[in-house]
């Protein structure tokens, strides 16, 4: 069954406007960890997790923000002890920051506390309709890490220039 949008409407500002609702009821959530993590960090913390060793670079790329903002999350993480820094061995110039047993098990704290607010919430959820909105959520995720760094055109920007074709005159059959 496809939903129709009613005359008018634009499914893609729709779309906009959930995901903003989406970020902000989210965030609250986090707010229950606001004394231990922000957001960025939680980020930080499971980029972490998954990749093991991580130089900054790579850090401050998974976070989607500069060297400076990747370096002072870093910095708290090791000073509250959720994660450690040590020498890149390949350049002896350079950090790798890894996940500690701290971080890791704070990870997990939050995840356990973030699976059962997420249970309760969709407990009217069908598993056919968690499973759709889990894959729609990733292909959105997708769709917008492919074209992250492209800078939307800001409102009043003319429209690019479309080609036109113009076709050769046609001799007229009369």
């Amino acid at each position: 069954m496809q939903a129709t949008d009613p005359p008018g409407s634009d499914p893609t500002a729709d779309l906009n406007e959930a995901l903003g609702k989406l970020a902000r009821v989210l965030r609250l959530f986090a707010t229950d960890d606001a004394d231990v993590l922000s957001s960025t960090q939680m980020v930080a913390l499971g980029a972490l997790l998954q990749r093991g060793g991580v130089r900054l670079t790579e850090l401050a790329d998974a976070l989607g923000c500069d060297l400076s903002v990747a370096s002072r999350q870093l910095n708290l993480l090791v000073e509250r002890g959720y994660a450690a820094r040590t020498r890149d061995p390949e350049d002896g110039r350079a950090w790798q920051f890894w996940l500690t047993d701290d971080g890791s098990a704070l990870l997990e704290r939050i995840r356990t506390r973030r699976l059962t607010w997420l249970a309760e919430a969709l407990a009217s959820f069908d598993p056919a309709q968690r499973r759709a909105a889990a894959d729609v959520l990733g292909a959105l995720v997708d769709a917008l890490k492919a074209v992250r760094g492209k800078k939307p055109p800001h409102p009043g920007d003319p429209a690019p220039a479309t080609p036109t074709i113009t076709a050769e005159p046609t001799e007229d059959i009369a």
